[in-house]
């Protein structure tokens, strides 16, 4: 069985606010595997007992950290892929949020 990103419990100590936004930058955890599924990815690290699944906008933020990159650089390569822009930059802040709490992606 796989866990969701979407159901992962978020620490509420973690703050994704304007001075995330300005320097900070995210990439995937280190020797992470993953296999890409009709509608999903599913996703493999050495922290995680089991691998975890992410659909939607998470896929699309995941294929962005291919290398390190900030919030406005994730959210503009998805923008120049078609996704609406009203909101997305919140939109991308709790997605990346959530991959962090899962375990799936890391400050760089």
């Amino acid at each position: 069985m796989t866990g969701r990103v979407n159901a992962t419990p978020i620490p509420d100590s973690m703050q994704f606010g304007a001075s995330s936004r300005t320097g900070e930058r995210w990439r995937r955890v280190a020797g992470s595997l993953m296999r890409r599924t009709p509608t999903s990815l599913v996703i493999a690290t050495a922290a995680s007992p089991e691998p975890l699944r992410i659909e939607g906008l998470a896929v699309s933020v995941w294929a962005s950290l291919e290398t390190a990159r900030g919030i406005d650089e994730i959210t503009d390569e998805i923008a120049r892929d078609g996704a609406p822009t009203v909101g997305l930059d919140d939109d991308v802040a709790r997605t990346l949020r959530d991959l962090v709490a899962a375990g799936l992606v890391v400050r760089a």
